[in-house]
């Protein structure tokens, strides 16, 4: 489904999010850049994690041609909809998700949603 697929990371983080999109594409045949404000030195663990697949690194900034050439883009949670790149990615036909965007659209089954401050565990158990 991702085979040969150029996949853009926006904002790989240090707190897996961005490292767990990475692996799931890469692993599934995708062409992958990460690309992210922060720096090698700030990334390394990320980066580290990465270290035996075959990725693309552009580090402490934005190019508007990787979001131009890529078919998806998964946005960072912290990177607002309407940000310029993820507009630039959509107007050139990039397809554009979140980490659960991305899994409500893989999920053979049903979803259901459940949110709230108390009751969430017993109403799901």
């Amino acid at each position: 489904m991702f085979k040969n697929k150029k996949v853009l990371i926006q904002g790989l983080g240090l707190n897996n999010g961005g490292l767990g999109m990475a692996k799931f594409f890469l692993e599934n045949g995708a062409n992958v850049t990460v690309t992210d404000l922060r720096d090698e030195k700030v990334l390394a663990p990320s980066i580290k994690a990465l270290k035996d697949y075959k990725v693309h690194y552009v580090l402490g900034e934005h190019r508007e041609e990787d979001f131009k050439n890529a078919d998806i883009v998964v946005r960072n949670p912290a990177v607002k909809p309407n940000n310029k790149f993820i507009e630039l990615a959509k107007a050139n036909g990039a397809k554009v998700y979140m980490e659960m965007s991305l899994f409500f659209d893989l999920a053979p089954g049903l979803t259901v949603g459940i949110t709230g401050t108390r009751g969430k565990s017993t109403t799901t158990s």
